[in-house]
């Protein structure tokens, strides 16, 4: 049995979210028996920083979210209790989920409430556009008047009966075109808008539009597929994928370093009220979703067609949704082979596989997955490097694979080296270091890091190999040092 077999007896429940429960362990008292083993290895540190308006490349992290229990209303009226790992709780998404025993059990997928009655007589819009606003410390004092100003447009507009997650992102671009004449508070409410500033709202209804959770709740209106989709195979950082493809799509033309004060967000509601064709970037993902879901497992797929970088699908993911058999043989042989090279590089430490070493590799037969034939072993590799996903070479009549980012990373290192080496001979490095100094007395104790420390200064390029704590670090720190200080 595969490592990644789905647990029997799974209940799948479809329905929609109601009020949740509090947090019921934080992070770092979560029970791992009682949860998924969804959570094994998520590398979960968040170290890009990104301006959705810049032209820069856009990272995605992994955030782990806390265990939650909330409650599931399915179409028969039943509520469901369900406690697990939730990245959206809002009470306007629909949770298509696998649990047992009152646990979830795989990824939820998301779809945005479409019960335009339900919708209208909840509230539901006006929730949402406080969940935005809410997590802005700035707007603590407005957030009442943008959204009385809001509605005040609706209700004059003539739609607010037709008000839904489906119609909100037309509404919103004729908000801001008239909002911009003059404040609808004033035009419409007369004198009734007792506290509330008469000023542009419009201005603060770009911290729903530039959210995250309203990136994502517009293209799961918009593109609910590519939102599912994506919920299920990227749990723990869709919201930033989606978030960072729509302000990329909207806001490419914007420039982030406007010293102009306020301009930035004159700018962006420009460009979004402008957008009248969806980006192809949202085109060539909601394609993915649909047509071709195995791309999500590639990284570097993901980087060249969608420009996201730092994300991809893990293959636990496409077993527990039961993707596979939709997904073409070679492309479901090239995602195991892309696995094993990923999990040894993890264990051992490898740059590469030889050919004949991945073919019979444990991890595979761990796997339960077997490639028959020379000719599936060659269209899968084929694959995979014309994806740039892998790179063949040839040592020795041997031929290596190795995972594309690793066989660069020695390319790059190799290139370096011959520089350091070629400057070295056109110029030899000299350094006229006292080893006497008063900075090395901690070194000349040891006889390993005293020779370490003499080598390092008479060659361009020195190795230096030893267990953990044997001074390795030290000798080039205190090196290092000591010629700043000089």
């Amino acid at each position: 049995m595969s490592q990644f077999q789905s647990p029997k007896q799974l209940k799948t429940i479809k329905g929609a979210l109601q009020i949740p429960y509090k947090s019921v362990r934080s992070q770092g008292e979560v029970n791992e028996s009682d949860c998924s083993d969804d959570d094994e290895e998520e590398d979960l540190d968040d170290i890009f920083s990104y301006d959705p308006g810049s032209n820069a490349n856009s990272f995605v992290s992994s955030r782990l979210p806390r265990e939650t229990k909330v409650e599931i209303k399915s179409s028969d009226g039943r509520i469901h209790p369900c406690t697990g790992r939730f990245p959206l709780t809002q009470t306007f998404w629909e949770v298509e989920v696998k649990m047992a025993n009152g646990w979830l059990k795989q990824a939820p997928k998301y779809f945005i409430l479409n019960d335009a009655e339900r919708i209208r007589q909840t509230n539901m819009v006006t929730i949402f556009l406080s969940e935005c606003l809410a997590k802005e410390k700035d707007l603590n004092e407005k957030e009442n008047a943008v959204k009385a100003c809001f509605e005040t447009f609706c209700r004059n507009s003539g739609e607010q009966n037709k008000l839904s997650f489906e119609t909100l992102e037309g509404m919103l671009k004729k908000y801001l075109k008239l909002e911009k004449t003059g404040c609808c508070l004033q035009k419409f409410a007369g004198g009734s808008y007792g506290r509330h500033a008469v000023e542009d709202h419009s201005q603060y209804m770009m911290y729903v539009i530039g959210s995250e959770l309203g990136s994502v709740v517009l293209l799961a209106a918009s593109h609910p597929k590519l939102v599912s989709t994506s919920s299920e195979l990227l749990p723990y950082s869709f919201t930033q994928f989606l978030h960072r493809l729509r302000q990329c799509s909207i806001f490419r033309n914007v420039n982030s370093a406007s010293p102009v004060e306020g301009s930035l967000v004159k700018a962006k509601k420009q460009a979004f009220e402008e957008s009248t064709t969806v980006d192809q970037k949202v085109k060539d993902a909601d394609e993915m979703a649909r047509l071709s879901p195995w791309e999500f497992a590639f990284k570097d797929i993901i980087a060249r067609k969608l420009k996201i970088y730092g994300t991809e699908a893990r293959l636990q993911a496409y077993i527990q949704g039961g993707y596979f058999s939709r997904i073409p043989e070679k492309e479901k042989d090239a995602m195991y082979i892309y696995e094993v090279l990923k999990e040894d590089a993890r264990r051992n430490g490898n740059m590469y596989l030889e050919f004949n070493k991945l073919r019979n590799s444990f991890i595979l037969r761990k796997l339960s997955y077997a490639i028959s034939g020379d000719q599936r072993w060659a269209d899968a590799l084929n694959y995979l490097e014309t994806n740039n996903v892998i790179k063949r070479e040839v040592f020795n009549y041997t031929i290596n694979i190795f995972l594309r980012a690793n066989w660069q990373a020695e390319v790059d290192t190799a290139e370096a080296i011959n520089q350091v080496l070629y400057r070295h001979r056109m110029e030899p490095l000299q350094w006229d270091i006292d080893l006497s100094s008063t900075d090395f007395n901690y070194l000349r104790q040891d006889d390993d890091q005293r020779k370490a420390t003499q080598l390092i200064c008479q060659m361009p390029i020195t190795v230096l190999s030893g267990k953990g704590g044997c001074g390795k670090t030290t000798v080039v720190t205190k090196l290092l040092k000591h010629l700043c200080d000089m």
